[in-house]
């Protein structure tokens, strides 16, 4: 009879443990007007301040985000952005990076705005500003894949589901905490990591004398290469790794102080980056 009764509390306690449970509600981040302008909520991953939750606001121009307990971390405008239509909201924001368009840590994303025969594409960065324009042209996409899976997300504090109301009263976006984690898509994991297998972990950081790159290839990828740039983007030095060793170390003696961005290139692009700041002796 004991026994019976442990197992009915285990079992209870494990479908407890297992639930789905709403973990918080964006008011009007699931919303689309009647004019095509739309609001959607989903989870990025920043290479250097990891996981957030953005709430894309296209009718208003405006990018917040979110921390993973959903506290607001950043609002970028990108109110300058060309409108080829200002009457139909076409607009899209895709690859929202730091490491992507530039070499700082600021926030950087794509803007698309495609009309019947007319286009736009732009980098807008953090404070507004725009580092690439090209009128008449556009990317023939929708998505920014691995970054936006869309609707569930693994992250650093768990798993995500957002849904947006299905009806015209109900603008909003839900988001819910799942017991389990999703088996592909964007993968949790230490600093550096892709979702393809690559990593890399750079130490001492800052240095002034040698770093250690730990580093690991795709599945299936026997050799690559780890390319360092400085903060202007100038390729500083290019190392040929393969799978008979998981590192490399590197003189920084004759690199200037600075900021230092390094990734993994393969026959499958580039993979994993990091960043290392080197200090003076």
């Amino acid at each position: 009879m004991k026994h019976a009764i442990l197992l009915f509390m285990l079992c209870t306690c494990l479908v407890a443990s297992a639930q789905i449970t709403l973990d918080e509600t964006y008011a009007n981040a699931g919303f689309t007007g009647g004019n095509f302008s739309w609001q959607t909520l989903e989870v990025v991953r920043l290479e250097l301040d990891g996981d957030k939750f953005v709430f894309r606001d296209n009718e208003n121009k405006t990018l917040k985000f979110y921390n993973l307990d959903h506290s607001l971390w950043k609002s970028i405008s990108y109110s300058g952005a060309i409108d080829v239509d200002p009457v139909y909201n076409s607009a899209n924001v895709l690859y929202i990076s730091q490491y992507l368009f530039d070499l700082d840590d600021e926030i950087e994303f794509l803007y698309v705005d495609v009309g019947s025969d007319v286009g736009v594409t732009q980098v807008v960065n953090e404070d507004g500003t725009f580092l690439f324009t090209a009128n008449d042209q556009a990317p023939r996409l929708n998505g920014s894949v691995p970054q936006n899976q869309q609707p569930i997300y693994n992250t650093s504090e768990g798993t995500f589901m957002i849904l947006s109301g299905a009806n015209s009263s109900d603008g909003n976006a839900y988001v819910y905490r799942l017991p389990g984690a999703l088996q592909v898509g964007i993968e949790a994991g230490p600093v550096g990591q892709m979702s393809d297998g690559s990593s890399l972990l750079v130490y001492p950081n800052p240095t002034s004398d040698e770093v250690r790159i730990d580093y690991a290839l795709p599945q299936g990828v026997s050799s690559g290469i780890i390319t360092i740039y400085n903060s202007n983007g100038n390729e500083v030095k290019r190392l040929n790794i393969d799978r008979s060793t998981d590192h490399v170390n590197v003189s920084i003696r004759e690199f200037a102080i600075g900021t230092y961005l390094c990734n993994v290139q393969t026959i499958l692009g580039v993979g994993a980056t990091n960043k290392f700041v080197t200090v003076g002796q």
